[in-house]
């Protein structure tokens, strides 16, 4: 695979982009000695259509404030019609992205404990109740923290509402991350992220199927801290060459010092 285009760059600044510096967040907690193991991936580059500027991008992405950018952009330009704008190729080859997918439910709910520990996350009650969708021919469900509301919407379906134990953003994640206010599945999400910027991560990547049809493709999101600093060119809008996706894992100690919270890479 032939070298892509870029300044070189000598390997003592590659290693300082790689390592992250620690990072202290001020909390009211009980004290915390812990080591997280988070997956990643890399990849050498990633695909962005249009502007730079998150704050034009859609309100309720997924992905939250992160920008889009991902490996399939043809896929992309016809799931979210975004033809006509400019096609750009990122520079990720220093990057290193949480594995959303790989995260084993045993180790997503120590870091969901952390989150709560560190005020980024509350814990809530979520009520919900599941629909069958005749036009995608597949089982969605809604869910919210109002219980009134949720009986109120699934009685017409004669669906049954059932609850279970969810999260919700804070004040203290928004102005971290920028994510927006959000519960359930969304606020995982966001605290997850929130974690791995924490961390010294880049993004995320959501290795989801390509399916047009359903809208979803894989994707990957760069926090709003890694875009000013990422090196980008205008490419043609044509099918790019395939991206070797490499997997591994990173280790990061957490600790509280002097009423902070520190997070230093192994």
């Amino acid at each position: 695979m032939p070298k892509p285009p870029w300044p070189s760059r000598s390997r003592a600044r590659r290693r300082s982009n790689v390592r992250a510096k620690r990072i202290a967040l001020g909390v009211k907690s009980s004290p915390i000695n812990t080591t997280l193991t988070l997956p990643i991936v890399r990849f050498d580059r990633a695909y962005h259509y249009g502007t730079f500027d998150i704050a034009h991008k859609r309100k309720a992405s997924y992905e939250g404030a992160c920008l889009s950018a991902s490996h399939c952009p043809q896929a992309w330009k016809r799931i979210a019609k975004l033809g006509g704008l400019p096609l750009f190729e990122l520079d990720t080859a220093s990057l290193r992205f949480l594995d959303l997918y790989a995260i084993r439910e045993g180790a997503k709910a120590v870091l969901l404990g952390l989150a709560v520990e560190l005020g980024l996350l509350q814990r809530v009650t979520m009520w919900r109740y599941r629909y069958y969708d005749d036009e995608y021919e597949r089982w969605y469900i809604r869910e919210f923290t109002d219980r009134a509301e949720v009986q109120e919407e699934a009685a017409p379906m004669h669906a049954r509402v059932r609850s279970r134990a969810g999260y919700r953003t804070t004040r203290r994640l928004t102005r971290l991350s920028g994510h927006r206010a959000e519960d359930g599945d969304l606020a995982e999400t966001f605290g997850l992220m929130a974690l791995a910027q924490l961390c010294g991560l880049h993004g995320a990547w959501w290795n989801d199927p390509l399916d047009d049809a359903r809208g979803r493709a894989p994707a990957v999101g760069l926090f709003a801290s890694t875009i000013a600093h990422i090196k980008r060119r205008h490419v043609p809008d044509q099918r790019p060459p395939r991206v070797a996706i490499s997997k591994g894992s990173i280790e990061v100690a957490v600790s509280t010092r002097r009423r902070h919270v520190v997070f230093t890479p192994s």
